[in-house]
């Protein structure tokens, strides 16, 4: 059959058109012939339809592209094994895990001491207040007072609980939650939901909506490398345009020890902001991956590749998702969102206060309007992916009721089944939250005009 097939002319030609009545013969118009390859004829879409992936070739694509590269990531700071895995690790490879995860928290700690150190401030950097002290009363062997000197000393503005103790043990406490996700309890989740997606997309329109979700999976990494590069910078020129000092029950410091000491801080700081972008972008991800998983049983539903018991079942199996995003995963986020959160504020309402940008742009007004727009941007990215998530279970759960009324390609399917598929979805109450509080389009729309009236209003009434 394929030698036959090679050798069939496959010769178009075209040819002048000739009227009726008159013989073919009599055309003296010369024939233009184009010859086409029967490996081209090969290539066409119509000749070689795209065939379903093999569940293997999925899972293997997902384990490279994606997973892999992931864990990687987050095992560069402790939150998973940084050598092997959780299946085949050795005493050896637990033991290193182990001291990396005591070094990274060790780390981070240090950070945390040399912030309160030198009095630095996440939303407005350093904060220095000059305050009046009385020495200690010196005297004489008699009990008589012989010397009363006034100092002027400087410290830390703000409250030290609120300012630079409480920050710390709010990003310390979302770490060690999101350690115990992702080390000790259920590790398999996040590896379990990759390959489902891929899997459901595998099936609807191939390797088209794989690349899609990698594509906006990417985005999500590349955001987070830009908003570190953000910080890095805020950072950086905010210790060189800053006069830093230290609290005063240190002892004095030469200056390369001094330098040292600020070089670790900046470094120890990048990491808290590493881990502040991994998990915050890790809720992020388990957001689209969410969104992709609904979506592809709704486009797989309506184009009939998907029987109305499997989607039921593949729905019962997202609403399991969703739940353990919105009990695990979104505790630590909670702690991170209140943390960003307030310090937007106070970034905002130093904006808004009277005088500044006003005479001049100095360095500190710049610094202020970087730091505005890094906590700002971080604070939002949850909440939109958590609405994003919220209307994608809300649109879903229409899908039942379009079917049943408007039945095209399901005239074989008894009534009974598409009443019952109707009803399930419409049972379907699919919800992200944060902090136990819904999340959805309505409710961060209101809340982002009652702030805009009120930053409004503080702007003209200061």
């Amino acid at each position: 059959m394929i030698e036959m097939a090679s050798n069939i002319d496959t010769s178009f030609c075209s040819r002048a058109p000739v009227s009726l009545g008159r013989p073919a013969a009599a055309s003296n118009i010369p024939e233009t012939c184009e010859i086409v390859e029967v490996s081209e004829i090969r290539d066409l879409l119509e000749y070689n339809p795209p065939q379903p992936f093999s569940t293997s070739a999925v899972l293997n694509y997902c384990q490279r592209k994606m997973i892999l590269p992931y864990t990687r990531l987050l095992g560069l700071l402790g939150l998973r094994p940084l050598l092997g895995d959780f299946n085949d690790q050795t005493l050896a490879l637990s033991a290193i895990n182990k001291i990396h995860l005591f070094f990274v928290t060790c780390f981070l700690i240090f950070g945390y001491v040399m912030q309160l150190f030198t009095c630095y401030r996440r939303d407005t950097g350093f904060s220095y207040v000059k305050s009046s002290g009385i020495d200690n009363l010196i005297q004489n062997h008699h009990q008589h007072l012989t010397k009363l000197k006034e100092t002027t000393e400087t410290v830390c503005d703000g409250s030290l609980f609120l300012c630079y103790i409480l920050p710390p043990l709010l990003h310390l406490c979302a770490f060690i939650q999101t350690i115990y996700l992702l080390r000790i309890t259920d590790n398999e989740h996040l590896q379990t939901l990759f390959e489902k997606v891929f899997l459901l997309t595998s099936r609807a329109r191939g390797a088209k909506t794989q690349r899609v979700l990698l594509r906006r999976l990417r985005i999500h990494v590349i955001l987070s490398v830009i908003w570190l590069l953000w910080s890095l910078v805020a950072q950086i020129f905010l210790v060189c345009t800053s006069t830093i000092k230290m609290v005063s029950f240190l002892p004095q410091m030469s200056y390369v020890v001094r330098n040292s000491l600020m070089g670790i801080m900046i470094a120890s700081t990048l990491c808290q902001d590493v881990v502040h972008c991994l998990v915050v972008s890790n809720y992020c991800i388990e957001c689209q991956l969410l969104m992709s998983y609904v979506s592809s049983i709704s486009e797989r539903v309506v184009e009939k590749s998907l029987s109305l018991e499997v989607a039921m079942k593949e729905m019962l199996e997202f609403e399991k998702f969703l739940l353990y995003l919105n009990e695990n995963v979104s505790p630590a986020i909670g702690l991170l969102l209140l943390l960003s959160t307030t310090r937007t504020i106070v970034t905002t309402l130093t904006v808004i206060h009277p005088g500044f940008l006003y005479y001049t742009i100095d360095a500190h007004s710049f610094i202020v309007i970087m730091l505005l727009i890094q906590w700002a941007s971080v604070s939002i990215a949850p909440l939109v992916s958590a609405a994003y998530v919220t209307a994608s279970s809300r649109n879903v759960r229409t899908m039942g009721m379009k079917i049943r009324v408007r039945p095209f390609g399901f005239q074989d399917v008894p009534a009974q089944k598409l009443d019952s598929f109707m009803t399930f979805m419409a049972c379907h109450k699919g919800v992200a939250k944060l902090c136990f509080v819904p999340i959805s389009a309505g409710s961060l729309g209101a809340v982002v005009a009652i702030a805009a009236l009120i930053f409004l209003i503080s702007a003209n009434v200061s």
